[in-house]
Order: C-alpha cells, then sequence, then structure tokens
C-alpha cells in the first residue's frame, strides 16, 4: 500500500497531456493553460491546507519556506513552461520519453550529494525501464526530424532536469514536513512566477477568452493531473523516497497510452503494450529489492 500514492500521482499525470490535447482543439495556447491552471489550483490548495492544518502552515521557518519556493519556481514553473514548449514542438510521445528520464538525474544527483554509489540492482531496474519506456514511446515517424527538433529535445531534457531538481530539494522536507505545506509553498511560488511572465511578454488579454468546453478540461487538468497527484507524489516521496517515486513514475506515459487509446481513439501497438509490461515488471520488484536491503 506504501506505493499507492506514487501509482496514483502517475496515473494522474499521465492525463494531463490528455487533457491539455483536449483544451487546445478549441484553440488554447500554451501559456493559458499553464496561467489556469497555477491561479485556480492555488486558492483551492490553500483552502484544503488551512482547513486540514490550520496555523500550524505558518509555522514553517522562513528558511525553509524560502527553499520550498525555490523548489516550486524548479518544478512546477519552469518544469511546466520547458514541458508544455516541448510537447508543442516534437509532440507528446517523445516528450514523455525524455521528461521521465528525470529518475536517471535524481538517483544521480544524490549519489553525488551522499557520497553514496547506488545498488546495482537499482541501477539494473532502471536500465530495464529506461528499455520498456524506449518500447512504449518510440515509433519509426521520430527519424523524420524538423528544423525545431533540436530546440524540442532540448525543452525535454531541461524538463526533466528542473523537475529532479524540485525532487531533490523537498526529499528531506518529506520527512519532517506534511505534504499539503511542500506543495502549498511550492505552487505559491512558481504562481507568482507564471504571473510575472506571462504579464512581462506580448501577451494578450484576449487569449485567457475560451469557449466553457475548453475551461472544463483546463479544470480536469486542475484537481485531476494538479492538485491531487502534487500531494500524492509529495507523501510518496515520503513514505519509499526520492529515487524510488521516481522510478516507479515511469508508469505514466504508458498510462498515457492507455488513455490516448481509450479516450482519443489513438492507436496502441504490441510494441507499446510490451513496453508496459516491462515498466509494470520491473517496477513491482522494488518492494522485494526494499525488503532485501
Amino acid at each position: 500500500m506504501v506505493y499507492l500514492f506514487v501509482i496514483t500521482s502517475s496515473i494522474l499525470l499521465a492525463l494531463k497531456g490528455i487533457f491539455a490535447k483536449l483544451a487546445m482543439q478549441y484553440g488554447v495556447s500554451v501559456d493559458s493553460i499553464i496561467f489556469y491552471r497555477s491561479v485556480i489550483s492555488l486558492p483551492i490548495l490553500w483552502i484544503i491546507a488551512l482547513c486540514v492544518l490550520g496555523k500550524s502552515l505558518f509555522l514553517v521557518p522562513k528558511k525553509d519556506i524560502f527553499l520550498l519556493c525555490i523548489s516550486g519556481v524548479f518544478g512546477y514553473y519552469l518544469g511546466s513552461k520547458f514541458d508544455f514548449s516541448a510537447i508543442q514542438i516534437i509532440g507528446a510521445n517523445i516528450s514523455r520519453l525524455i521528461l521521465f528520464t528525470f529518475p536517471i538525474f535524481v538517483i544521480l544527483i544524490n549519489a553525488v550529494m551522499n557520497k553514496k554509489i547506488p545498488s546495482f540492482s537499482l541501477f539494473v531496474i532502471l536500465f530495464i525501464v529506461q528499455i520498456g519506456l524506449i518500447l512504449t514511446i518510440y515509433q519509426h515517424d521520430m527519424l523524420l526530424l524538423g528544423d525545431d527538433y533540436i530546440a524540442g529535445i532540448m525543452f525535454s531534457i531541461c524538463a526533466a532536469l528542473t523537475f529532479s531538481i524540485y525532487v531533490i530539494m523537498t526529499q528531506k522536507y518529506a520527512k519532517i514536513l506534511h505534504s499539503l505545506i511542500i506543495v502549498t509553498y511550492a505552487l505559491t511560488a512558481s504562481t507568482i512566477a507564471i504571473i510575472v511572465d506571462v504579464l512581462s511578454i506580448d501577451y494578450h488579454i484576449d487569449n485567457l477568452i475560451m469557449p466553457w468546453q475548453a475551461f472544463g478540461w483546463i479544470m480536469c487538468i486542475v484537481i485531476f493531473s494538479t492538485i491531487i497527484p502534487f500531494l500524492c507524489f509529495a507523501e510518496s516521496i515520503k513514505k519509499i523516497g526520492a529515487n524510488q517515486s521516481a522510478i516507479i513514475s515511469a508508469l505514466s506515459p504508458f498510462a498515457t497510452v492507455i488513455f490516448a487509446y481509450v479516450l482519443i481513439n489513438e492507436t496502441m501497438t504490441m510494441q507499446q503494450i510490451l513496453g508496459g509490461c516491462i515498466i509494470v515488471a520491473a517496477i513491482s520488484y522494488l518492494p522485494r529489492l526494499k525488503k532485501n536491503t
């Protein structure tokens, strides 16, 4: 049951691309989705945090609040900006593959910081998961590279790196603070950064006006692909650690393939099914690995 939080987070985050694609069919821009996602999520999250935690939400040391805010700028602002930009350029499939290489960054950076080499078994599981990701996402037309392809690749790598920085910065707080505190302060800082970003660019206010159907899909992103998975992922770091949480998150691309097949009639090949089975088999070994270490 300790893995339920990160599995729930991975499945719900897999829906983000589907909801975004459904909203974009009404002509909604990436900046509009990111803007509404943040400014709607933030007050909801603050209300939940105040109801659950009360005054204890404000008893966190200022230094810790500052670091949580910095982590939020990396994970929720820069990460989302890079991620959606990559999706725009190279599409959701290959951007998912690159984004979910972030466990490599998490494990390597943790190894350097802790001056401790991860176990060989953990490296093997990570390698197998990456093979499963490649099989799940790879398509033959990826070889038809456009002029902006390299830029899209770099955006995806930056998204993976910035999210791994968020995971690493919050992992020590996950052991001592409530997940609501971590996510609330992180999302507050990222929302402020997003508002400043929108106001500083040549952004037309008319872009915020959209059909009610598009706004409905954005609300789905807010509830099912932001608030709930962010809280679940923060809780999973507390229960099983950053390394294992990061690896299990590789379920998300496979879940995206399934949801795309069921909800928007995209095709699902035997290669993708095989890749998903490899991912599930690899991460299912993690509880035994933890027990034996």
